[in-house]
């Protein structure tokens, strides 16, 4: 099948609205809290830098959006009439921590998306980055979507799994925490060491309300011979610092991917993303202090 590639712009409303977006009424402290973007200490390859050279089964897709008023927003990167989502990822652009938190990485309902959720707390946002990994499914490659959602009630560090169903093995994965607060942190959205799961990692720092829900989301894929796991660990020693996990050459499309930070730390903003040739996973967060950073990428053989 014939590689797409999809770069759409969305349009902002004068009301604040995004097209194709969610929106809801701020709920937002009357000050917040400043910091670096990780586009203005990790300079981004953005798709003109793409090169066609592999042949693939699957599409690439890139969504921009944004709001131009304070609260809610979805940034929707859609598949292709016919293809399913298999992962996807984000990109926070140039938002610094005073603009906004992503607060959810997941498929759509639908299974023919992937959705990228913000809060923002500027009032006009810098566009931020939703990923969409989308291919065909056959009677020997089925898919299946599972979640699971659990609820915290004091600080601390805590895991959260969505478990495939037996037979199948995790190709993907992301993640929801509360839209109001940036009390829970994400430092780490990845596979299990067995392939059978999702993980989402985060760290519950301070508490505003008396309970905090975290929901992880999981893609499963019958084929489960045809896919490579890599990760990737270095050192970070400054905000902005990235891993990158690369694939095989003889499994060269990347279909899903995550990082993980340590637990404790200034972890404010993250990305993790596909890489421009389409065979990497990149995970980056603002870090403030010497770490290890672990890069996740899964990997296909199918072209």
């Amino acid at each position: 099948m014939k590689r797409f590639w999809h770069r759409y712009v969305t349009a902002v409303l004068a009301t604040g609205a995004v097209v194709g977006c969610t929106a809801a009424p701020p709920d937002v402290p009357s000050s917040a809290p400043s910091g670096p973007s990780l586009a203005q200490v990790r300079p981004q390859q953005r798709e003109n830098d793409r090169q066609y050279h592999l042949p693939s089964a699957f599409s690439y897709i890139v969504q921009s959006g944004r709001r131009s008023g304070m609260g809610e927003t979805t940034v929707k990167a859609s598949c292709p009439a016919s293809e399913q989502v298999f992962g996807g990822g984000y990109d926070p652009g140039t938002n610094a921590l005073g603009d906004g938190f992503i607060y959810a990485s997941e498929f759509g309902s639908s299974h023919g998306a992937w959705l990228t959720k913000f809060r923002a707390f500027a009032t006009n946002a810098p566009p931020l980055y939703s990923y969409a990994i989308c291919g065909a499914t056959t009677t020997s490659r089925m898919l299946t979507y599972v979640s699971n959602t659990e609820i915290f009630t004091t600080a601390g560090n805590y895991q959260v799994d969505a478990i495939c169903p037996s037979g199948s093995t995790v190709i993907s994965g992301g993640y929801e925490k509360p839209a109001l607060t940036n009390d829970i942190l994400i430092v780490g959205t990845f596979y299990g060491s067995s392939h059978d799961r999702w993980w989402t990692n985060v760290w519950l720092h301070h508490l505003i309300y008396s309970s905090y829900s975290v929901t992880t989301y999981a893609v499963c894929a019958s084929d489960t011979a045809d896919y490579q796991y890599v990760s990737i660990t270095q050192n970070v020693y400054a905000p902005g610092g990235a891993a990158k996990a690369n694939c095989p050459q003889d499994y060269p499309n990347v279909v899903g991917g995550g990082f993980k930070a340590p637990f404790s730390g200034s972890v404010d903003e993250t990305a993790s993303e596909f890489g421009t040739d389409d065979s990497s996973w990149e995970g980056a967060t603002t870090i403030s202090y010497s770490a290890s950073l672990t890069a996740y990428a899964v990997c296909s053989d199918s072209t």
